[in-house]
């Protein structure tokens, strides 16, 4: 739900702050998002680094108004 309300309400403010971990990333926040304790090779903790999931330029192109077809994505057929 906070993903989705980010979503949203990015495009008017961005003084609101979710606690959801990959909404913290959206804000440039450090967040865990996998245990990475039992991963022994630095390169591979790097490789691991939950901020290189985020697509800034994705993010920064997204238009203020969510379309039908990103909605859609989530339709349910049942």
């Amino acid at each position: 739900m906070d993903l989705w309300l980010q979503r949203i309400s990015r495009s008017f403010t961005f003084d609101t702050e979710f606690d959801e971990p990959l909404c913290k990333l959206v804000r440039q926040e450090s967040a865990d998002i996998w245990n990475n304790d039992w991963l022994a090779f630095q390169d591979l903790i790097d490789a691991m680094d939950s901020y290189k999931i985020v697509q800034w330029t994705k993010l920064h192109e997204m238009p203020p108004v969510v379309s039908d077809d990103e909605v859609n994505l989530f339709k349910s057929n049942y």
